[in-house]
Parts: structure tokens; sequence; C-alpha cells
């Protein structure tokens, strides 16, 4: 990542992609695609802070290990936002 992304960036960017708001449960936000089986749990933070670049990371295998998207798609979504 040559950037630092956003809170509300990585929101939208899974939203972009065809990920679905599941629940709140309490300090975590649980977004999930039931058609690759994948689930992604993300601390709730402010929407202008930061995303940590672990969480960034854990966020980007599993769309692209999950075959959401390829390396060179998930860039492009990415630039999107």
């Amino acid at each position: 990542m040559n950037r630092k992304i956003k809170h509300k960036e990585l929101i939208q960017l899974l939203k972009n992609i065809g990920f679905i708001y599941k629940r709140n449960n309490g300090q975590h936000l649980v977004y999930s695609y039931d058609k690759y089986n994948a689930i992604i749990v993300l601390r709730q933070i402010k929407p202008n802070d930061e995303v940590p670049e672990f969480h960034f990371a854990m966020v980007r295998k599993t769309i692209i290990g999950k075959g959401i998207l390829t390396k060179e798609q998930f860039e492009s979504e990415l630039r999107k936002i």
C-alpha cells in the first residue's frame, strides 16, 4: 500500500466489491460476501482514522485469497476510492 487508507475508504471499498454489512458486535464491524464464504471483521474506529496496515493486509489477503478479485483488480478498486 503506497498511501494510508482511511476507515471510511476501506468500508467503501468493501461495499464497492460486494461485501454486505452484517452486524456490529460492540467494537467490531462485520462484513460478508456469502458467494465466496468471506467474512471480514474490522475494529470500529472513526471514519477519518487511518486503517492500521495489518488490518489492511488482512482485508487484501482475504479478498485476493478467496478469489473475489485479482491483485490487479484490487489495486484498481483501491485507486477508485
